[in-house]
């Protein structure tokens, strides 16, 4: 199979972001790279659908993230047409449960 690919490497941790394509499916152009995502733009071979893909590896203190909710609003902002964004955030959407003394869990 022949595939394309590209990789950036996170600075100050131990990961980084693969995007892989079958180049005979979608032909693929890198839009942006940054600290903590990477932003291709897919074209399908032989037909007219076209999607962008940001691909995340958030860094896990919380204000090198924020700056990447930034990048993000400004990415969509710049990528005309659908859009995916998918990866690590190294975040939770609510707080982890802790064990207490009874044994129970609690938010």
């Amino acid at each position: 199979m022949e595939n394309k690919r590209n990789l950036v490497k996170t600075i100050g941790s131990k990961g980084g972001i693969l995007v892989m394509w079958d180049k005979r499916s979608w032909k693929g152009e890198m839009v942006e790279y940054g600290n903590q995502s990477i932003t291709c733009k897919l074209c399908e071979v032989n037909r007219e659908l076209t999607w962008f893909l940001l691909a995340v590896y958030a860094s896990c203190d919380r204000n090198e993230r924020m700056d990447l909710w930034e990048d993000l609003g400004a990415m969509r902002r710049l990528c005309e047409g659908p859009w995916v964004v998918s990866g690590d955030f190294n975040t939770t959407r609510f707080p982890p449960r802790k064990p207490t003394v009874s044994g129970f869990l609690e938010p």
